[in-house]
């Protein structure tokens, strides 16, 4: 391995960056093993307590997948079209596809939203929306702290 760092980044005991770089990889890998294992515990948890009560117990969990999907996605597009507006910044071929695939999965959950009969709210198109606004602004935000 250290002949791959070697190859790589140069001599391996001058340059603490790849050890920096491995360090927080399993620092997000584990937290995102954290994170998974949470959102499943909700899953599991609202199921079990559904059970024992006999309750339709609304989860937070299927709103905030809807959420999720719906601003983290809308963000990402947002970043790119901004960033192709505004600074002029050129993607490749990948991220093109990556925004196409994004914007599909946000349309995909929007009709889902829409033709679904367990909403119990009384416009889910006005939460969309507001999905989508809340994705526009974390892209300028993000955007603004960048430059």
């Amino acid at each position: 391995m250290a002949t791959w760092l070697a190859g790589e980044f140069g001599e391996f005991g001058k340059h603490k960056s790849v050890i920096s770089f491995c360090r927080k990889f399993v620092i997000v890998l584990i937290s995102g093993q954290v994170l998974s294992l949470l959102v499943t515990g909700i899953g599991v948890f609202t199921t079990l307590l559904e059970n024992h009560t006999g309750e339709d117990i609304p989860s937070t969990l299927t709103a905030g997948v809807f959420f999720l999907a719906i601003t983290n996605g809308s963000m990402t597009i947002f970043v790119a079209a901004l960033s192709i507006l505004l600074i002029k910044k050129k993607y490749k071929l990948i991220h093109h596809i990556s925004i196409i695939i994004s914007t599909a999965g946000i349309v995909i959950v929007i009709l889902e939203d829409l033709k679904t009969d367990t909403n119990k709210g009384n416009n889910p198109l006005v939460g969309d929306l507001i999905c989508v606004a809340g994705g526009f602004g974390a892209a300028v935000a993000m955007l603004v702290k960048r430059f």
